[in-house]
């Protein structure tokens, strides 16, 4: 197995307080297309017309791994209420932390993001962090205001349960009154890094921050870092051109 050596650069945006730990839904529940795959069964079983072809439709967008195109009519034919609860249902925390989670609460990031709207990650932040480390602060993309540089901060980016958003509308939509979250992320983005993990190429949560969050931005000076598995050649690419990444 390869080894891969942490780079000095990011070793000292770390510690300097300049660099963002990003994370997805992949910390030990189900994945999106899993999460999605409910969804579609919720609007197969519901009977109103037209939902056979469009369950069909579906069951192809999910096959290619068009999670996104997925998403959004998922959400305009079942509803906000419904996707609510299938999302509050099949992301429940579970009776054990993740190993995951646990791994990260120990990694001396002062900025941790997630797009994960439960509360998996900030239950492994309290209980496996280092005994000697203050507890994390909690804020959700609507609650930013002023964020204390010294203080480990986790920042739901696409907001909880009660706030959730993901499909390109809702993300575009609360953005554009998103002020405080375009100021803090641009700065990390365009002069830091951000290490990303818990994240598959093309899940929706990492297309809503990619697009439509960093797309807002200029191209950053500096690098950015993907740990996950089987991304290829043109994906290493594109990520590469587009965000640094």
């Amino acid at each position: 197995m390869q080894e891969h050596t942490i780079p000095e650069s990011l070793i000292d945006q770390i510690r300097t307080g300049k660099a963002a730990l990003v994370v997805g839904a992949g910390i030990g529940v189900s994945s999106w297309k899993q999460l999605l795959e409910r969804m579609t069964k919720a609007l197969e079983t519901r009977g109103r017309d037209g939902d056979e072809a469009a369950t069909r439709d579906l069951e192809k967008l999910l096959n290619k791994g068009s999670l996104v195109r997925a998403v959004g009519f998922l959400a305009r034919a079942l509803g906000e209420e419904t996707c609510d609860r299938i999302v509050t249902e099949t992301w429940a925390a579970p009776s054990e932390t993740p190993p995951l989670p646990r791994a990260l609460a120990k990694l001396p990031f002062r900025h941790v993001w997630t797009t994960f709207p439960g509360d998996i990650l900030e239950h492994a932040f309290e209980t496996a962090s280092p005994d000697d480390w203050p507890p994390a602060r909690v804020v959700t993309y609507q609650e930013l205001g002023e964020l204390s540089p010294r203080r480990r901060t986790i920042v739901k980016m696409l907001g909880n349960f009660d706030t959730y958003i993901v499909t390109p509308r809702s993300v575009r939509r609360a953005l554009s009154r998103a002020v405080d979250l375009r100021d803090y992320a641009r700065k990390l983005y365009v002069e830091g890094s951000l290490v990303f993990v818990g994240f598959r190429y093309g899940d929706p949560d990492l297309s809503a921050l990619l697009d439509r969050v960093f797309g807002m931005f200029e191209p950053p000076r500096g690098t950015h870092y993907f740990l996950g598995a089987g991304v290829g050649p043109v994906t290493v690419d594109e990520l590469m051109a587009d965000h640094h990444i």
